[in-house]
Protein backbone atom coordinates (compact mmCIF):
# COMPACT_ATOMS: atom_id res chain seq x y z
CA UNK A 1 0.00 0.00 0.00
CA UNK A 2 2.97 2.24 0.16
CA UNK A 3 2.61 5.68 -2.25
CA UNK A 4 3.89 4.77 -5.57
CA UNK A 5 3.70 1.53 -5.72
CA UNK A 6 1.85 0.76 -8.27
CA UNK A 7 4.77 2.10 -10.30
CA UNK A 8 6.92 -1.21 -9.24
CA UNK A 9 7.61 -3.59 -11.89
CA UNK A 10 4.89 -6.17 -12.17
CA UNK A 11 7.60 -8.70 -12.41
CA UNK A 12 9.50 -7.56 -9.53
CA UNK A 13 5.86 -7.64 -7.95
CA UNK A 14 5.65 -11.16 -8.51
CA UNK A 15 8.67 -12.27 -7.60
CA UNK A 16 8.44 -10.46 -4.59
CA UNK A 17 5.02 -11.33 -3.43
CA UNK A 18 5.87 -13.70 -0.96
CA UNK A 19 8.47 -11.11 0.59
CA UNK A 20 5.67 -8.47 0.66
CA UNK A 21 3.25 -10.80 2.51
CA UNK A 22 5.84 -11.55 5.33
CA UNK A 23 6.81 -7.60 5.89
CA UNK A 24 3.29 -6.61 5.10
CA UNK A 25 2.25 -8.51 8.28
CA UNK A 26 5.60 -8.31 10.32
CA UNK A 27 5.15 -5.14 12.82
CA UNK A 28 8.26 -2.73 11.99
CA UNK A 29 7.82 -1.38 15.72
CA UNK A 30 9.65 -4.62 17.52
CA UNK A 31 12.40 -4.38 14.87
CA UNK A 32 12.76 -0.46 13.86
CA UNK A 33 11.48 1.61 16.77
CA UNK A 34 14.59 0.65 18.39
CA UNK A 35 17.26 1.31 15.95
CA UNK A 36 15.74 4.08 14.92
CA UNK A 37 16.87 6.36 17.54
CA UNK A 38 21.16 4.84 17.08
CA UNK A 39 20.69 5.40 13.28
CA UNK A 40 19.49 9.10 14.29
CA UNK A 41 22.00 9.71 16.70
CA UNK A 42 24.92 8.13 14.09
CA UNK A 43 23.74 9.80 11.10
CA UNK A 44 24.48 13.60 13.11
CA UNK A 45 28.05 12.32 14.92
CA UNK A 46 29.21 11.37 11.52
CA UNK A 47 27.80 14.88 9.98
CA UNK A 48 29.13 16.53 12.93
CA UNK A 49 32.53 15.03 12.48
CA UNK A 50 32.98 16.02 8.72
CA UNK A 51 32.32 12.44 7.31
CA UNK A 52 31.00 13.21 3.60
CA UNK A 53 27.43 11.45 3.82
CA UNK A 54 26.09 10.30 0.30
CA UNK A 55 22.40 10.05 0.17
CA UNK A 56 21.48 6.44 -1.22
CA UNK A 57 17.75 5.63 -1.65
CA UNK A 58 17.93 1.28 -2.35
CA UNK A 59 15.69 2.78 -5.12
CA UNK A 60 14.59 -0.97 -6.79
CA UNK A 61 15.04 -3.05 -3.69
CA UNK A 62 11.81 -4.43 -2.34
CA UNK A 63 9.25 -1.25 -2.31
CA UNK A 64 11.34 1.25 -1.92
CA UNK A 65 10.07 3.51 -5.04
CA UNK A 66 12.64 5.18 -7.04
CA UNK A 67 12.95 9.18 -6.74
CA UNK A 68 10.54 8.82 -3.78
CA UNK A 69 12.71 6.27 -1.85
CA UNK A 70 15.54 9.17 -2.55
CA UNK A 71 13.74 12.08 -0.94
CA UNK A 72 12.39 9.81 2.01
CA UNK A 73 16.52 9.36 2.54
CA UNK A 74 16.83 13.04 2.49
CA UNK A 75 13.99 13.93 4.74
CA UNK A 76 15.28 11.10 7.61
CA UNK A 77 18.50 13.18 6.93
CA UNK A 78 16.96 15.94 7.89
CA UNK A 79 15.24 14.48 10.91
CA UNK A 80 18.73 13.18 12.61
CA UNK A 81 19.90 16.96 12.52
CA UNK A 82 21.03 18.10 9.23
CA UNK A 83 19.85 20.95 7.57
CA UNK A 84 17.75 20.89 4.45
CA UNK A 85 20.43 22.52 2.32
CA UNK A 86 23.12 20.00 4.23
CA UNK A 87 20.59 16.90 3.33
CA UNK A 88 20.43 18.48 -0.42
CA UNK A 89 24.00 18.17 -0.65
CA UNK A 90 24.43 14.84 -0.02
CA UNK A 91 22.22 14.05 -3.37
CA UNK A 92 24.16 16.85 -5.08
CA UNK A 93 27.51 18.80 -4.34
CA UNK A 94 28.72 15.76 -2.39
CA UNK A 95 27.56 12.95 -4.40
CA UNK A 96 29.08 13.79 -7.89
CA UNK A 97 32.61 14.06 -6.86
CA UNK A 98 32.30 11.08 -4.33
CA UNK A 99 30.95 9.04 -7.20
CA UNK A 100 34.01 10.27 -9.34
CA UNK A 101 31.96 12.60 -11.32
CA UNK A 102 33.47 15.99 -10.50
CA UNK A 103 31.56 17.77 -13.04
CA UNK A 104 28.24 16.96 -11.55
CA UNK A 105 26.05 18.06 -8.65
CA UNK A 106 26.08 22.07 -9.00
CA UNK A 107 24.84 24.98 -10.86
CA UNK A 108 27.68 26.52 -12.35
CA UNK A 109 29.33 27.09 -15.84
CA UNK A 110 31.32 23.71 -16.61
CA UNK A 111 28.99 21.31 -14.84
CA UNK A 112 26.78 19.02 -16.42
CA UNK A 113 23.52 18.92 -14.02
CA UNK A 114 20.02 17.78 -14.16
CA UNK A 115 17.42 20.40 -12.29
CA UNK A 116 14.65 20.00 -10.72
CA UNK A 117 12.14 22.67 -10.31
CA UNK A 118 9.89 22.35 -6.84
CA UNK A 119 6.73 23.79 -6.38
CA UNK A 120 8.12 25.47 -3.00
CA UNK A 121 11.79 25.93 -1.10
CA UNK A 122 12.86 23.27 -0.36
CA UNK A 123 15.12 24.45 2.33
CA UNK A 124 12.13 25.18 4.26
CA UNK A 125 9.78 22.26 3.45
CA UNK A 126 12.45 19.65 1.82
CA UNK A 127 9.34 17.27 1.11
CA UNK A 128 8.46 20.22 -2.03
CA UNK A 129 10.40 17.58 -3.85
CA UNK A 130 8.08 14.85 -3.87
CA UNK A 131 5.83 16.19 -6.36
CA UNK A 132 8.21 18.08 -8.92
CA UNK A 133 6.64 20.67 -10.93
CA UNK A 134 9.46 20.32 -13.98
CA UNK A 135 12.94 19.10 -14.34
CA UNK A 136 15.61 19.27 -17.06
CA UNK A 137 17.42 15.82 -17.94
CA UNK A 138 20.36 16.51 -20.00
CA UNK A 139 19.36 19.50 -21.42
CA UNK A 140 16.06 18.35 -21.69
CA UNK A 141 13.15 20.70 -20.58
CA UNK A 142 10.09 18.46 -18.69
CA UNK A 143 7.59 21.12 -17.71
CA UNK A 144 4.41 20.64 -15.95
CA UNK A 145 2.58 18.28 -18.18
CA UNK A 146 5.44 16.51 -19.00
CA UNK A 147 6.14 15.63 -15.17
CA UNK A 148 2.35 14.08 -15.43
CA UNK A 149 2.51 12.34 -18.71
CA UNK A 150 5.50 10.77 -17.07
CA UNK A 151 3.85 9.97 -12.97
CA UNK A 152 0.97 8.83 -15.52
CA UNK A 153 3.05 6.50 -17.48
CA UNK A 154 4.77 5.15 -14.84
CA UNK A 155 1.63 3.52 -13.65
CA UNK A 156 0.97 1.78 -17.04
CA UNK A 157 3.32 -1.80 -15.82
CA UNK A 158 2.92 -4.63 -18.10
CA UNK A 159 3.72 -8.01 -17.15
CA UNK A 160 3.89 -9.25 -20.92
CA UNK A 161 6.11 -6.25 -22.19
CA UNK A 162 8.44 -7.06 -19.17
CA UNK A 163 8.54 -10.51 -19.98
CA UNK A 164 9.64 -9.53 -23.50
CA UNK A 165 12.31 -6.92 -22.33
CA UNK A 166 13.50 -9.90 -20.00
CA UNK A 167 13.58 -12.59 -22.98
CA UNK A 168 15.40 -10.20 -25.21
CA UNK A 169 18.13 -9.44 -22.85
CA UNK A 170 18.87 -13.19 -21.89
CA UNK A 171 18.84 -13.70 -25.62
CA UNK A 172 21.70 -11.08 -26.26
CA UNK A 173 23.77 -12.49 -23.45
CA UNK A 174 23.96 -15.81 -24.79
Amino acid sequence: DRPGAETVNPLVRRLEAGTYAYWSEADPAAREEPRREFYRQATLMLHEAGVPLIAGSDAGIFTNIPGRALIEELKLLVRSGLTPQEALATATATAGPALGLPDRGQIAPGMAANLVLAPGDPLSDISVLETPSAVMVRGVWLGEADVAALRNAATQTSELRTGRRVAKLLMALR
